[in-house]
């Protein structure tokens, strides 16, 4: 049986648009600590965790896997920019485009629901000056432990 964690501390973190341009050619450290549903924390190795960087409106701007990734006593660190693209990884994407917050409309997106299904009726996103980032890490463990 498959189990689907998501890192509930990361969910929601927002990031400034000026520092992940700042670190667009490095990438951008993640740390975030993950527990499980029960509270204990994690120590798993082996993993695949997807990281998405979603618009205010939930639009997908960035999506990567990490595999390999270890996870000990909770902490789990990762280089978002050095994964593998993802499938809703938009055509063309990269660090600067990801964090423009000009007002030019992105379009041909995939936009999420807040349960994480595509949103079939939203494809586009036209920043504001002050827009924030949403970071959404996931991953899918081997047990239910």
């Amino acid at each position: 049986m498959r189990v689907f964690c998501t890192a509930v501390t990361a969910l929601l973190i927002l990031i400034c648009a000026p520092s992940v341009k700042a670190q667009s050619s490095q990438g951008l450290t993640f740390q975030g600590r993950i527990t499980k549903p029960d509270t204990t924390l994690l120590t798993e190795s082996g993993l695949t965790v997807n990281v998405k960087i979603l618009s205010p409106n939930d639009c997908v701007l960035w999506d990567e896997n990490h595999s390999s990734v270890t996870v000990t006593d909770g902490y789990l660190n990762l280089v978002v920019g050095k994964g593998t693209p993802a499938s809703q990884q938009p055509v063309g994407a990269n660090f600067q485009k990801m964090a423009d917050n000009t007002a030019v409309p992105k379009t041909g997106l995939v936009c999420l629901n807040p349960d994480g299904s595509v949103n079939g009726g939203l494809t586009s996103y036209t920043p504001g000056a002050n827009d924030a980032r949403k970071v959404r890490v996931s991953m899918t463990l081997a047990n239910s432990d």
